[in-house]
């Protein structure tokens, strides 16, 4: 090993354990590893697609998108936790967020969402708490968080005049 001073500096080998392995479709901004995709500040404009079905936690918090893919979150079937805070996201539609068993948190705050379509949260069966501050809704239609038996918290504060409207 090289020399500096008195110490010497140890090579270390990459670590090969499954927990480093970075996904195919890891953005080169982001941190991922086969239980976390950590895009945070990673100035990314679209969601990957394909994680690998063992991701736990998703976080692109502060980016550029504008869109959620109907295949984005596809065949992850232990992912616990979404953040989408602070990206220019304007809808969410039909299959936005679907067939996600174990997420419990959605964090959707400082947005720009004026609409959210009925089915966009479907088959969430645990989920407990999504939060949509700081958007621009305007109204919600009846039916939006249905089906959501574990659902304790939604956050809506700070849009703009939200108010419950009834199917027509």
């Amino acid at each position: 090993p090289p020399i500096v001073g008195d110490e010497s500096i140890v090579y270390r080998s990459p670590l090969t354990h499954m927990a480093s392995i970075r996904a195919v479709t890891c953005p080169d901004t982001c941190f991922c590893s086969r239980l976390t995709f950590n895009c945070d500040s990673a100035k990314i404009s679209n969601l990957p697609i394909g994680m690998p079905p063992t991701l736990l936690y998703a976080n692109f918090h502060n980016n550029n998108i504008r869109t959620i893919p109907a295949n984005f979150l596809e065949n992850l079937p232990n992912l616990q936790v979404i953040d989408l805070r602070n990206n220019f996201i304007e809808s969410l539609d039909v299959g936005a967020f679907s067939n996600l068993p174990q997420v419990t948190t959605i964090l959707l705050d400082d947005n720009l969402i004026s609409r959210i379509e009925v089915g966009a949260l479907k088959n969430l069966p645990a989920l407990k708490h999504i939060r949509i501050s700081n958007n621009s809704l305007t109204k919600l239609v009846t039916g939006t968080f249905q089906d959501l038996p574990k659902l304790e918290t939604i956050r809506l504060n700070l849009n703009l005049r939200t108010k419950l409207l009834t199917k027509n």
